[in-house]
């Protein structure tokens, strides 16, 4: 039933209000929709005086709410309601009307009309309008707000369950002071599938690992620190008690409990330690090789160099990869073309030996190195660079020239003895010639 008397809120005449009114009474129709217009300045009145029209209105457009009088001819106001509730389920249905019995209106309601007003009692029909408006913007907030915790509760759950990370949501129990203690709550497939443990909810992990109280007691005390303090932390830890390398972060979303979300990293542990493993034997071979080493990229930039470049030339790998210009460093001018040219070659995939050129050294000297360079490829057989491996060949060069120049020498000497051998049998040929040119005999014999 309708409310009792009560002022009218001023500020709510300016609201828009779409009236469906159902009356076959044009006087009444008039009447009704005049004091409406009257506190409701933007209402909009519909009004339909038979089944037919009821009907096909509710099908033209959405109106705020429905008006019936009780009896119409060959209708009445629950067949009206029936309609509403069928095409219009969410507008309020208002019986307006004349006299009608107490159970009548009562039986109207319970059939689930808003609310009767007597045509008699105009001054409530804008207040009870207004009542059945709020409860519907107020029902239909709560139903928004039902939808959203729903939605809401099936992403968190799909999320909860579809994440890669194991989540466990854990409660710190009491226990006599020797290790501490807690009870699963709740936790996802990853953790299942993580860690090989099942059926742990509500159980203690004591329960589930007993070698955890003793072997990960570390681990324990975190947990109980994030649950008494609230102060969250990230960490890597070796849990002993499963054989699991994990990456976890530990906070605390209420008081004595801890939620953990981790993921089992023990592949990539083996992948550090063999990488580790490795780097330590690459530089075994590289620090302590007697070659001078470098690595260049696919552009030709030097991106790594080993320390014997100090004990070729005196200057560190640091300077050379900062120099800009690492082959202007190395060479001298007139040997940097041919060393430009190899590097060329390298930069095309081909590999090469034997390169000899002069080094210049920090201290203004230089040095004969022999250089090789073969390419490199990544995993997948892409290009990715080259290296070089230089000796030092400065005695061989110089052992080389000395040789060349003993060579010269005996060659000299060589020529010298000949050419005075040959002057001795020109001089000697002159002689028997004059001897016999005096009719005496020859002095010398001579071998050709």
């Amino acid at each position: 039933m309708s409310q009792p008397d009560a002022e009218f809120p001023a500020d709510v005449g300016n609201m828009a209000l779409r009236v469906l009114y159902l009356e076959d009474s044009e006087g009444d129709y008039e009447l009704v929709s005049a004091k409406l217009r009257k506190e409701w300045f933007n209402a909009e009145v519909k009004w339909v005086n038979s089944e037919r029209r009821f009907i096909a209105a509710l099908s033209e457009r959405v109106f705020d709410v429905i008006l019936s009088d009780y009896d119409l001819p060959g209708y009445n106001a629950q067949q009206a309601l029936r309609i509403a509730q069928e095409r219009a389920p969410t507008t309020p249905f208002l019986c307006v009307s004349g006299a009608i019995g107490e159970e009548t209106a009562v039986d109207l309601l319970k059939r689930g009309a808003k609310d009767y007003v007597s045509k008699f009692r105009l001054d409530r029909l804008s207040l009870a309008i207004l009542r059945v408006l709020e409860e519907k913007s107020s029902l239909e907030a709560r139903h928004a707000a039902e939808k959203a915790l729903r939605e809401s509760e099936y992403l968190y759950r799909s999320l909860f369950e579809n994440m890669l990370n194991a989540f466990a949501l854990c409660r710190m129990i009491e226990t006599d002071g020797s290790a501490p203690d807690f009870i699963y709550i709740t936790v996802n497939a990853a953790f299942e599938r993580q860690t090989g443990l099942t059926d742990v909810v509500g159980r203690r992990l004591s329960e589930i690992l007993p070698k955890a109280v003793e072997l990960d007691l570390d681990l324990l005390r975190i947990y109980e620190n994030v649950a008494n303090t609230g102060a969250p932390q990230s960490l890597e830890y070796y849990i002993q008690s499963m054989g699991l390398w994990v990456n976890l972060s530990v906070y605390s979303p209420m008081p004595a409990h801890f939620a953990v979300v981790f993921d089992v990293i023990n592949e990539r542990k083996r992948a550090e330690k063999a990488l580790v493993e490795s780097e330590t034997r690459f530089r075994a071979l590289t620090e302590y090789s007697a070659s001078w080493e470098a690595w260049f990229d696919a552009q030709g930039a030097l991106v790594w160099m080993n320390n014997n470049a100090v004990t070729f030339t005196g200057y560190t790998p640091a300077e050379y990869i900062d120099s800009g210009d690492v082959f202007g460093m190395i060479v001298i001018e007139e040997d940097r073309e041919k060393l430009q040219l190899a590097m060329q070659d390298a930069l095309r995939g081909s590999s090469g030996d034997c390169l000899e050129i002069r080094a210049k050294c920090k201290d203004g000297g230089t040095i004969w190195v022999t250089v090789s360079w073969r390419p490199l490829y990544d995993g997948q057989g892409h290009f990715i660079g080259f290296r070089t491996s230089a000796h030092d060949v400065s005695d061989r060069i110089k052992a080389n020239l000395k040789l060349q120049e003993r060579m010269q020498e005996m060659q000299r000497f060589f020529n010298l003895t000949v050419d005075r051998e040959l002057a001795m049998v020109a001089m000697k040929k002159e002689v028997n010639a004059l001897l016999q040119a005096l009719g005496k005999e020859a002095k010398y014999s001579i071998d050709e």
